[in-house]
C-alpha cells in the first residue's frame, strides 16, 4: 500500500487487518474502525483519524506525525516508539496504551485520556495540554516538558 490513497469508505474491514511499513500519508481514515489493526511501522503522516476506532491497535515504531487524532479511541493501542510530534489528539481516548519512548514534542493533549497508559521515556515537550488531560499517576507533564493551556483554545 505504498503511497496509496486511503479513505474510511474504502476501509469498513480494516478490523485486525495488518498494514505494517504502509505509506498510508495523508490517509483519510475518520470514523473508520481500526480495531486491533497492525500498523508497525507504516507511515500515517497528516493522516485524519479523527473518531476512528483503534483500539488494541500496534502501532510500534509508526509515524504519526501531524496526523489528527481527536476524539479517536486508542484504548491498549502499543504506540511505543511511535513519532506523534505535532499531531492533534484533543480528547483521544489512551486508556491503558503504551507510550514507552513515544515522541509526542509539540502534540496537543488537551482533554485526553492517559489513566494508566504507560508514558516511560516519552518525549511531551511542548505539547499542550488541560485541566481535562487526566495523566498515569506519578507522572508530572511540566517536568516532562508539555505545558499547560490555561484559556480556551478555538474551536475545531
Amino acid at each position: 500500500m505504498t503511497g496509496a490513497v486511503l479513505r474510511a469508505v474504502d476501509a469498513p474491514g480494516l478490523a485486525g487487518a495488518d498494514l505494517s511499513g504502509a505509506d498510508l500519508s495523508g490517509a483519510e481514515l475518520k470514523r473508520a474502525i481500526l480495531t486491533r489493526a497492525r500498523f508497525q511501522s507504516a507511515v500515517l503522516r497528516e493522516a485524519d483519524l479523527s473518531f476512528a476506532m483503534l483500539d488494541r491497535a500496534r502501532l510500534e515504531q509508526a509515524d504519526l506525525s501531524g496526523a489528527r487524532l481527536v476524539s479517536c479511541g486508542l484504548i491498549a493501542a502499543n504506540l511505543a516508539g511511535a513519532d506523534l510530534s505535532g499531531a492533534n489528539l484533543h480528547h483521544a481516548n489512551l486508556y491503558q496504551a503504551d507510550l514507552t519512548r513515544a515522541r509526542l514534542i509539540g502534540a496537543r493533549l488537551t482533554g485526553v485520556d492517559f489513566t494508566e497508559a504507560v508514558l516511560d521515556e516519552a518525549d511531551v515537550t511542548g505539547a499542550a495540554f488541560d485541566r481535562q488531560t487526566q495523566w498515569p499517576p506519578r507522572f508530572d507533564p511540566v517536568a516532562h516538558g508539555a505545558v499547560e493551556q490555561t484559556q480556551q483554545p478555538e474551536k475545531e
